[in-house]
């Protein structure tokens, strides 16, 4: 198990992986019609510890993670509660691809190896389907513990690269439970969208290990 780290300022943080973590209410995201952006909508399932999940612009062709300055992971936080959220962003359109998830924003799983990719285009509102947490920071914490890699200073990051459980996310579809309650959602909250919700269509994707799964 390879980690990737990059290292900032020191101060002791130790397991259990608690930390801040934004509720990211898709109520406060306003989109526009006519916007030339695209809206992202994920229902993130609950988890006592915060958590991140983060997505960024790919490059289908070469498998690489987009590297310009506009290019920064998108995230959203979920988490700290018992009850799942959703969480939205307007972003840029293009080619995104699930890139990791992390706690306490120090310790994380890259998932170079089996991931999803999906396109956004300009003016739609996407919804990415509901992620679930467990296996993943129950997997941070195994490969934590047991590494001995329980300490970690604020911007030492480390991200296992190897083996990772891939995104637990469903594949949101016209009909699904997922999108239903997406759809229901919209409905009472999200009036700017004005009914243009729409699930995501994902492709199997990797991609090229880099420090911009960590950003």
């Amino acid at each position: 198990m390879r980690v990737i780290t990059a290292i900032g300022a020191m101060l002791a943080l130790s397991l259990p992986l608690t930390g801040c973590g934004g509720s990211g209410d898709a109520r406060t995201i306003s989109f526009h019609d006519g916007s030339k952006q695209a809206y992202l909508l994920v229902l993130l399932g609950p988890s006592s510890a915060p958590y991140t999940l983060k997505i960024n612009h790919f490059n289908p062709e070469q498998s690489t993670l987009n590297h310009g300055a506009f290019d920064a992971p998108r995230e959203f936080n979920g988490g700290g509660s018992d009850q799942p959220m959703f969480v939205a962003r307007v972003v840029d359109p293009g080619t995104y691809v699930i890139t990791a998830v992390n706690q306490q924003r120090m310790w994380g799983l890259c998932f170079n190896k089996n991931t999803r990719q999906f396109t956004v285009h300009p003016g739609e509102a996407v919804f990415l389907g509901e992620f679930r947490p467990e296996k993943h920071l129950a997997q941070i914490q195994a490969i934590a513990s047991g590494s001995g890699d329980t300490t970690r200073s604020v911007n030492n990051i480390g991200y296992y690269d190897a083996d990772n459980v891939p995104p637990q996310i469903t594949s949101p579809g016209a009909d699904t439970p997922d999108f239903l309650a997406a759809k229901k959602y919209e409905s009472q909250s999200l009036p700017d969208l004005h009914g243009r919700l729409s699930p995501a269509v994902y492709k199997p994707a990797q991609y090229e290990m880099s420090l911009s799964c960590m950003w």
